[in-house]
């Protein structure tokens, strides 16, 4: 394409094999040398072997005789294999030609211990250094054999290598690993129920940190909440690093929407602050991302009625999201609106997607699939897909809002089945108790509440079984998961609306019983 709008100003595009920018480059960091690990076939749930048997029968459609794998997700997720070469991203730096017969796999040999080598040989694969892709571009079709590649995310210089050797040796089709990739089998969707579990855990034992010491009149800047959180995190079993730079941006910084706190700028959190937290992490069984905001130093310090108006719409969009139910085939664009309806009935708009795709242990941005106001991506939400739910609010110089869970999509049970269709639905992953202190109760539906309640319900049954051990953590999720309920229009009491049933704890017991267990 900037070929064609070029030549129309009679500008010619030269490609250069070297890269320029490495002349200059005197100091250029070396490329990673992270090991690659085997991602267990408990939480793949397929093998390499399998998962390339299905490729070749794709890329036989095709009418190609290999498919070269340029995306580094789609490398990890079709070898089963692993990396640490991007911060944040679980993949190596990689590129695959998958053949009939066998796999060219190019990587840094440094990188591939025996048991790795010894594992992937089962399947066939040859191993190539890194820098000798173009040549196994040229090698294969110089074998007379047609190669198919996705244009969105080769290379033109990988392109140009295969046209070298013979001009109609490519063939240019979307990515055929992107679909089974989004549409996770269900040994992932294991690994990713208890990746957020562990998740759930770190982030009550954060929030309940936070809460303590900001009640107690402390300060703490930004950066060292981003630090402790990771710290948290880095407490569970198989965790081995953020899935992205965590976002803690206090007041006026939670309205940046990809703030990143610096030591020494961060802003102090207190007694008083609105905080945005966005931050997620990658384990050994899978990815999480969660946001939540939080308002602090407890009842002594309370938001103010825009501050809740804005929460409780960004709310009721979450909630109608998350409760959707629609027709199989249905692009993801379609319930964008669902959740920007409360805003938009108060004049008030977010400029970013409301979900994004989400890898099973492998990145946290992953498409094809999103919720979004761009129509032009038509790909539908199918079961198995695992998407975000996270409308905003973002008020410039002030404050941000924004809640996020991830979620599963799954078969729904209807009355009907229009035409014998099938209709769908979402499960829920992220648990994490969502503030009802900045919530306005009278801008909530009965049914809003109760799905509040529900999900407050189903928070405490999932993690406080892992917080035994964490008194702290344990009464903070204990009063943060209690129910609440609409204000009768005879009470005069401000505080009425939240709390338990009389007695009662979040599961309809005893409150000295609950206590008593914690």
């Amino acid at each position: 394409e900037l070929e064609k709008v070029l030549s129309a100003k009679e500008i010619t595009v030269v490609l250069e094999e070297t890269n320029l920018i490495d002349g200059i480059w005197q100091e250029r960091p070396s490329n990673p040398t992270s090991p690659l690990r085997l991602h267990a076939d408990k939480w793949a749930g397929e093998s390499a072997s399998d998962k390339l048997k299905k490729l070749r029968d794709e890329i036989r459609g095709m009418g190609a005789d290999a498919l070269l794998v340029s995306k580094l997700d789609d490398v990890s997720w079709l070898l089963n294999i692993r990396g640490a070469d991007i911060e944040c991203n679980p993949v190596p730096l990689a590129y695959a030609i998958v053949e009939m017969d066998q796999v060219r796999l190019f990587v840094s040999s440094e990188k591939v211990s025996d048991v790795v080598r010894g594992k992937l040989e089962e399947s066939n694969v040859a191993f190539y250094e890194y820098d000798e892709v173009i040549e196994g571009v040229k090698s294969v079709v110089r074998e007379g054999k047609r190669i198919a590649f996705d244009p969105a995310t080769t290379s033109i210089g990988l392109k140009n290598a295969a046209k070298e050797e013979k001009s109609d040796s490519f063939i240019e089709r979307p990515s055929p690993i992107d679909m089974p990739k989004a549409t996770k089998n269900e040994a992932e969707l294991a690994g990713m129920r208890e990746a957020h579990l562990r998740d759930g855990v770190a982030l009550a034992k954060f929030f309940a940190w936070m809460d303590a010491l900001t009640k107690k009149g402390e300060t703490v800047s930004e950066y060292v909440a981003g630090a402790e959180l990771a710290n948290f995190r880095a407490e569970q079993s198989g965790f081995f690093e953020p899935s992205f730079p965590s976002i803690v941006g206090e007041g006026p910084n939670g309205a940046v929407i990809h703030y990143r706190a610096a030591k020494d700028t961060a802003r102090g959190i207190k007694a008083g602050s609105m905080l945005l937290v966005d931050s997620g992490g990658q384990y050994e069984c899978g990815t999480t991302d969660c946001t939540r905001v939080y308002h602090f130093g407890g009842d002594a310090a309370q938001p103010t009625p825009f501050q809740k108006e804005v929460y409780t719409r960004v709310l009721k969009g979450h909630i109608a999201v998350d409760q959707s139910v629609w027709p199989e085939n249905t692009p993801g664009h379609v319930l964008d609106a669902y959740a920007r309806r409360p805003l938009w009935e108060g004049g008030l708009n977010y400029l970013h997607g409301t979900g994004h795709g989400v890898g099973a242990a492998l990145n946290v941005h992953e498409g094809p699939q999103s919720i979004s106001p761009r129509f032009t991506n038509q790909t539908p939400l199918k079961e198995g897909m695992i998407c975000s739910n996270e409308p905003g609010y973002y008020e410039d110089g002030q404050f941000g809002v924004r809640i996020e869970n991830l979620l599963i999509v799954q078969p729904a049970e209807t009355k009907h089945q229009f035409n014998d269709g099938k209709y769908l639905k979402f499960e829920r992953l992220t648990h994490t108790p969502i503030q009802t202190k900045l919530i306005d109760l009278d801008l909530l539906s009965e049914s809003e509440v109760a799905w509040i309640n529900t999900y407050h319900q189903e928070v405490w049954e999932k993690i406080s079984p892992r917080l035994t051990d964490e008194p702290v953590a344990l009464d903070w999720l204990f009063d943060h998961t209690q129910p609440i309920e609409k204000p009768r229009p005879d009470d005069d009491d401000a505080s009425a609306g939240v709390g338990p049933a009389a007695g009662e704890d979040v599961n309809g017991k005893p409150i000295e019983a609950a206590t008593s267990a914690a």
